[in-house]
């Protein structure tokens, strides 16, 4: 779905998250304020970049509906 002009990186951590990094603020802005991600029928929330941000301690408390 992606139509990206420079690369990103897609990194598996903790707890059921992934880091995305783009090459190009372009590609992240239009992909964190498009529509909405889905892999195989699930809503990804996509928050931005949060150094203090802990797997084990964070909950989704927004959806899209």
């Amino acid at each position: 779905r992606w139509k990206l002009e420079g690369n990103f990186n897609l990194i598996v951590i903790k707890n059921r998250y992934f880091m995305v990094t783009f090459g190009m603020e372009v590609d992240r802005d239009k992909e964190v304020n498009g529509e909405p991600w889905m892999i195989f029928d699930h809503y990804l929330t996509i928050l931005p970049w949060d150094p203090y941000f802990l797997t084990l301690e964070s909950k989704v408390d927004k959806i899209l509906a």
